[in-house]
């Protein structure tokens, strides 16, 4: 019991610099995110949080987890993931993360550090590229990732919580957005646009409410992989068969752009 009471107290305090981000509105995360502009970019970055633990098997291991997130807009499409993680010693390290079925390496921000009490624990200092799109379609549900020793493993499980990701996001728009006046765009594009990017947007300004989200989750998903298109109004086939007409590039630059322009 004893050794319990001590462990719980550690994960405390260790835990006390970094943000519970339950029950923290996304307004108050935009208004403490940080906001870095490039030449060709534009980086958000979130105060440090406590992810979600969702980690069943492996769970108990987990002594603390923080979390900051960069989010990235502009030519490079890459966000990322600061992650420090601090476990019981088991005689592992972790060396890859997986996000949406997707394995990456994990690049080691610094050195693992060991510490030793009654128990030794070690910290590992992780970055974690991750797709600005996905980060998009997590807006309202939230990222879940996992950290493996290998490829193959599933060995502890978080989630960046929605409110986070829509803070990080509101902060950009907010930036971005003249009063009375729509965002234009999210990503950098060429000073004349297409016929498809211009028919695009107009259709999409056509739907209302829930059609723009229909929308905006299907173009994202698709992406990915080949997706049935979702039904819906007659404004709405318009928009998808203008949005077919786009490019590559340009259907890249529309989907962030309708993510900034919902209703």
């Amino acid at each position: 019991m004893l050794k319990k009471i001590i462990l719980l107290s550690s994960v405390l305090i260790l835990s006390a610099c970094a943000t519970n981000p339950e029950g923290i509105s996304s307004e108050q995360f935009a208004t403490s995110a940080k906001l870095t502009k490039g030449y060709n970019f534009t980086q958000v970055t979130g105060e440090k949080i406590r992810p979600i633990n969702l980690t069943e098997k492996n769970g108990l291991l987990v002594m603390s987890a923080e979390a900051t997130l960069g989010l990235m807009i502009g030519e490079a499409q890459t966000s990322t993931l600061a992650l420090n993680l601090k476990f019981l010693e088991n005689y592992q390290k972790y060396y890859f993360a997986r996000i949406n079925d997707v394995n990456q390496k994990i690049t080691q921000r610094k050195e693992t550090v060991r510490q030793c009490d009654d128990q030794c624990s070690i910290t590992q200092y992780m970055l974690i590229n991750i797709k600005t799109d996905d980060l998009l379609a997590a807006r309202e549900q939230g990222l879940v990732f996992s950290i493996n020793k290998t490829d193959n493993n599933t060995d502890f499980i978080f989630k960046i919580p929605s409110n986070y990701i829509d803070g990080l996001l509101k902060r950009y728009e907010i930036e971005h957005t003249v009063p009375n006046t729509p965002i234009n765009t999210l990503v950098s594009t060429s000073v004349e646009e297409s016929k498809a990017t211009e028919m695009t947007q107009y259709w999409f300004n056509k739907l209302d409410s829930e059609e723009q989200i229909a929308f905006s989750t299907w173009a994202i998903k698709s992406s990915k992989k080949e997706l049935t298109f979702i039904d819906g109004s007659k404004n709405l086939e318009k928009l998808h068969y203008w949005y077919q007409e786009a490019t590559k590039v340009e259907q890249k630059n529309l989907r962030t752009w309708a993510v900034g322009n919902l209703k």
